[in-house]
């Protein structure tokens, strides 16, 4: 069975092409098992820095790199807020023609690779990623109004299109683009019940399958066991977008220092000074108590990840909207105690028994569940262990795998029935 990947990250192909890459973690995890199975032949195809169509075998795996360096273009993009140009399906199609897969499958609807699927007579699955639609949605309702972003946004992101404002209105065509590719699809995995609604809203006729995201195989090996110290030690992950909900911690920040002393540090990994949501919040919360509390590690490895995780009383996910943040299933997998928002699909990830779950957008509610945490350690260890087991069950690579396997044989089976 020859599967073709079309894929946001070079998975596995990152070290062949000398880079690292800390998005996407869990992808190299499960395309390492799936390409072990002896009767699986696997491509995996994604954009990258070349002139032309660039193949590279490794461990029997073979990667197509799609053309991504037209500087020209890029600048047409930027100028014009356009989003990638469907010629690129030529590529897609090159590619198919020369793997020749009996099953494509297509990680997310975040690119265009979905366009492909009416000009190929094969089956396609999609796995859901998120969803540009609701994202987009949310956006206009998120923490940060297109007044604040106008207004704290410096007047070099504004010239140089670097701004919130801007993403909006290249989210809104992202969006439109893929209800189209949803119309296209008739096959999806999913994991959550937000993710499973969606799809059958924007693809009535869809068959929907489900099945976990592997986890990167180093959260196993350890297990959160911190206790109590002197200063809370908070921690968080996200990356630079305005849903993601950094001014809640901010304001969670400023209500804990305003009315209670207790002494915070705040990490917040995948971001950095130079990122555009932190140069924007700096500008609008200018107390300095408030950055004192908060530590930027930028992008790190997972085994860095993992050290600053376990060096934590308690991790925060404020998310505005998701799907199945990975980041949250991670710390769960530690034992850690988590709060999370009631957000996308983070209620089929995360129960009440296994961590706090608190409205979107509401500091005071954070405020309140980490003071829960930290007043009562027995509490915080409980949850956090019952998270582990949930965790442990949801994420063994041989059951993800076995899942993944069955769908591919039921969509090509289907597919084929169909015709």
């Amino acid at each position: 069975m020859k599967i073709l990947w079309f894929t946001n990250t070079p998975s596995r192909a990152a070290d062949l092409l000398g880079t690292k890459v800390y998005v996407g973690g869990w992808m190299p995890t499960i395309e390492k098992y799936i390409s072990q199975k002896e009767d699986i032949q696997l491509g995996i195809a994604f954009y990258w820095n070349v002139k032309k169509i660039t193949q590279y075998f490794k461990d029997g795996v073979t990667y197509f790199c799609i053309p991504n360096n037209n500087i020209y273009r890029k600048i047409i993009n930027k100028l014009f807020n356009k989003i990638e140009s469907e010629s690129d399906i030529f590529y897609y199609l090159d590619i198919i023609k020369i793997f020749s897969p009996d099953l494509i499958h297509i990680y997310g609807t975040e690119q265009g690779f979905g366009l492909l699927i009416p000009e190929v007579k094969m089956p396609v699955v999609i796995w859901i990623q998120g969803n540009i639609s609701v994202y987009n949605y949310k956006w206009k309702s998120a923490g940060l109004t297109k007044f604040d972003v106008i207004r704290y946004s410096s007047k070099k992101d504004l010239f140089l299109r670097d701004d919130f404002n801007y993403q909006a209105k290249r989210l809104e065509k992202v969006s439109e683009r893929e209800k189209r590719i949803y119309k296209y699809c008739n096959y999806f995995i999913g994991r959550t019940d937000w993710d499973r609604r969606i799809s059958k809203v924007l693809s009535p006729k869809r068959k929907y399958y489900h099945c976990d995201d592997m986890i990167r195989e180093e959260f196993f090996s350890q297990e959160w066991n911190k206790k109590p110290e002197e200063v809370l030690k908070i921690i968080s992950i996200m990356v630079d977008c305005i849903y993601k909900g950094v001014e809640v911690i901010c304001e969670c920040i400023q209500i804990i220092n305003l009315q209670f002393n207790i002494k915070i540090n705040w990490t917040i990994v995948g971001l950095s000074s130079n990122d555009i949501i932190i140069k924007l919040l700096k500008n609008k919360y200018r107390d300095k108590k408030i950055w004192t509390n908060i530590k930027l590690l930028g992008l790190i490895p997972p085994e860095k990840i993992i050290t600053n995780l376990s060096d934590s009383d308690i991790f925060v996910h404020p998310s505005h909207i998701e799907n199945a943040p990975n980041s949250v299933d991670e710390a769960m997998l530690l034992g850690m105690p988590v709060i999370t928002t009631f957000a996308g699909g983070t209620s089929s990830l995360i129960s009440e028994k296994e961590g706090i779950l608190i409205q979107d957008g509401d500091p005071f509610s954070l405020a309140g569940a980490i003071l829960d945490l930290k007043d009562n350690y027995e509490f915080a260890k409980e949850l956090g262990k019952c998270a582990r087991i949930r965790a442990i069950n949801r994420h063994k690579p041989e059951k993800i795998l076995n899942d993944l396997y069955t769908i591919y044989k039921y969509v090509i089976s289907d597919y084929y029935q169909e015709k």
